[in-house]
């Protein structure tokens, strides 16, 4: 677990860190359980981790650069403060949360939704299909104006692979969802559900008969004498 040994977390110390190849947790030395999460993409967002009643629980505190790591750290010793007291963490300031974009809530979904409640290994193919496919094509879109041309036109480039299109598509999709459950867009409006996926060709497995099912079907079927009448 990544640690600042002797460096608080400062404007200037999260602006030096960053990371290859998965993102990566850094904690504050002095506020215990307060920390900035750094991504391959170059964002970085504050969290807290604290324990509510014998279990752990992290919450999103702000991005780096809407929110400065001063301001940041007097907000989590707030939140922290609350988890302890069994309380509902407050919630960010509207500044750390003006205009999210489609990056903001893809980093924020796999933190919160897919790290927490899905295996490692659905975790890496959520993230990689952010990283490959969502990112680079909408990360930059702000989330209210993700409709369903943008969507249309990033499923349409990947139509040469069926699978990964119509994955992006459902992945999208559940981001979008996530931010009409918390009140971060207008309900019944997520463009993904309009888009018509485009079929799967599976190659087909047909089953080998076993040895023991060949040898029954062998002593059962005819012999070519028996089923000619006579052998020629």
């Amino acid at each position: 677990m990544p640690r600042l040994r002797d460096r608080k977390l400062s404007n200037r110390t999260v602006a030096g860190l960053s990371v290859e190849n998965r993102d990566a947790v850094f904690w504050d030395p002095d506020l215990r359980g307060f920390g900035v999460r750094v991504y391959p993409s170059g964002a970085k967002v504050y969290v807290v981790q604290s324990r509510e009643r014998g279990r752990s629980r992290r919450v999103t505190v702000g991005r780096h650069g809407a929110l400065s790591a001063d301001a940041a750290r007097r907000q989590a010793a707030r939140i922290i403060a609350r988890i302890k007291r069994w309380e509902e963490p407050a919630p960010p300031p509207a500044a750390a949360r003006a205009e999210p974009t489609v990056a903001d809530l893809a980093e924020r979904y796999l933190e919160e939704q897919v790290a927490v409640h899905c295996k490692p290994r659905t975790l890496e193919l959520y993230r990689a299909v952010v990283y490959r496919h969502l990112l680079p094509a909408l990360g930059k879109i702000p989330l209210a104006d993700l409709g369903r041309e943008q969507v249309s036109s990033l499923h349409y480039r990947l139509r040469e692979t069926p699978y990964a299109a119509n994955r992006a598509i459902e992945v999208l999709g559940r981001i979008v969802g996530m931010a009409e459950d918390r009140g971060l867009r207008l309900p019944g409006e997520n463009p993904c559900r309009s888009i018509d996926k485009y079929k799967q060709h599976l190659p087909s497995r047909s089953r080998a008969p076993s040895r023991r099912r060949w040898r029954r079907r062998r002593s059962t079927s005819p012999s070519p004498a028996t089923s000619t009448g006579r052998c020629s």
